[in-house]
């Protein structure tokens, strides 16, 4: 027999206490007996429940006790994010052992499933676990920092973040690339910015044979120092480099700033450039290569010219 009750039908009474008796079987049942301890239903899904719990409870708390942290102490985002991570793996720890304590389940009752899982890390995560540790190392020793402009596996870019199992590298392009944190250790990586942001370039410009060498000079020191992307200091420097087999080779030597928010080739670029218009007002030529041919012979050689 049903009532109806704002339009949803209820269960009898009798119905609704089988049900009642039903659920308590269940939510009684004995899973498992750990020292003496009966594993039921109900306590595996209160530490399921509880567990969920204490995963976001500790996720929130250790990013308001880092932020806090950061904001105190002036700690830079790799610092943070260290303490942070460190915060989160004890937070969770106390509360998944509180959690336990309250329920009375003995840690041997996880005896088979920590065999289990180290099994499964074994075979099935090393990888994982190899970038989940490096990452680590990487946010103590700090070889690479965010805001670093970096080198690695062919591609160059900045370190934008660095997390637990990957790291994100901004291209000068635009393409956001996720390099495994293992690579940082395992490869070799370039740190333009690790110690000082200042780096030099060379090029190499070449002459005709017979140009004035002081004229060539310095219209090459003209187009290096007024050039906006140029440090003043260390100061930049043409020379003359060699006797090359068509041309006067000449060396030029400058320095920059990286930071990242533009492409150093654009400041090699805009010398080059000045360099080629300076050059053809002077008059001055760059000269292809060029070759002398001589014929040796013991009778003269026939030249026909032919219309």
């Amino acid at each position: 027999m049903f009532n109806c009750f704002i339009g949803f039908p209820l269960l009898a009474v009798g119905e609704a206490e089988e049900l009642t008796a039903l659920l308590a079987r269940v939510w009684d049942f004995r899973l498992i007996d750990v020292g003496g301890k009966g594993i039921t239903v109900g306590i595996v899904l209160l530490g399921l429940i509880g567990m969920a719990v204490a995963m976001v409870v500790s996720r929130f708390g250790a990013m308001w006790v880092s932020r806090a942290a950061r904001r105190s102490f002036s700690l830079d985002e790799s610092q943070g994010e260290i303490l942070r991570k460190i915060l989160f793996v004890l937070l969770a720890t106390l509360l998944v052992f509180t959690i336990l304590n309250w329920l009375s389940i003995p840690l041997t009752a996880f005896a088979f499933l920590g065999g289990a899982l180290a099994i499964g890390l074994g075979f099935g995560a090393q990888t994982l676990m190899n970038n989940f540790i490096s990452g680590l190392i990487l946010l103590i020793e700090r070889p690479i920092e965010v805001g670093d402009i970096i080198e690695v596996n062919g591609s160059t870019g900045k370190v934008t973040h660095l997390g637990s199992r990957c790291s994100r590298l901004r291209k000068f392009d635009g393409v956001e690339m996720l390099i495994p944190n293992s690579a940082f250790l395992e490869k070799e990586v370039t740190n333009w910015t690790l110690n000082d942001a200042h780096h030099r370039y060379d090029f190499t410009v070449g002459a005709a044979y017979g140009s004035s060498v002081d004229q060539v000079i310095a219209i090459l020191e003209t187009a290096v120092r007024e050039e906006p992307g140029v440090l003043s200091d260390p100061t930049p420097g043409v020379f003359l480099d060699a006797f090359g087999d068509s041309a006067l080779v000449f060396r030029v030597y400058f320095w920059i700033e990286i930071d990242g928010t533009f492409d150093s080739r654009l400041v090699g670029s805009n010398i080059r450039r000045r360099i080629d218009a300076d050059f053809r007002a002077a008059g001055i030529e760059m000269p292809f290569p060029q070759r002398d041919f001589r014929l040796r012979g013991e009778e003269p050689v026939t030249v026909r010219l032919e219309k």
